[in-house]
């Protein structure tokens, strides 16, 4: 069975065991715009020979947003690596600076974590059907 995911063995990516070389590109706003400029962005990436989109997933992203997100790379065999957080606070109600990192992060970004992490094993289990 095809291994949908991106691992690390001997400091290396690989996918399927064999090594994986990409090329990327930021959509900082793609998990914030409606679901007909996600389709177009991730295209467009597609068509210009991008293999690996980074996107910052941080709140307040709709937790059904990520399963669209995979599920629109999936047609494209676009791997993706989203962001957790935003430094300057652009979209999300926090800044981050010494004192989220001193227990501010236990609060707010723990819980997002739980809450993406259950949205992953959802799209996970899709994917995978166990």
């Amino acid at each position: 069975m095809e291994n949908k995911f991106v691992t690390v063995k001997d400091s290396l990516f690989c996918l399927n065991g064999n090594p994986f070389r990409f090329i990327g590109t930021n959509m900082y706003e793609l998990a914030n715009v409606d679901s007909g400029t996600t389709e177009l962005m991730i295209k467009d990436a597609f068509n210009e020979g991008f293999t690996v989109i980074r996107f910052w997933a941080f709140e307040p992203m709709p937790k059904t947003k990520l399963k669209e997100i995979c599920d629109t790379v999936s047609e494209y065999k676009i791997k993706i690596i989203p962001v957790l957080a935003d430094t300057w606070g652009y979209l999300q109600n926090y800044k981050i600076d010494s004192n989220w990192y001193k227990d501010g992060f236990k609060k707010i970004i723990l819980n997002m974590f739980q809450i993406l992490s259950a949205a992953l094993n959802t799209v996970k289990k899709f994917y995978y059907g166990n």
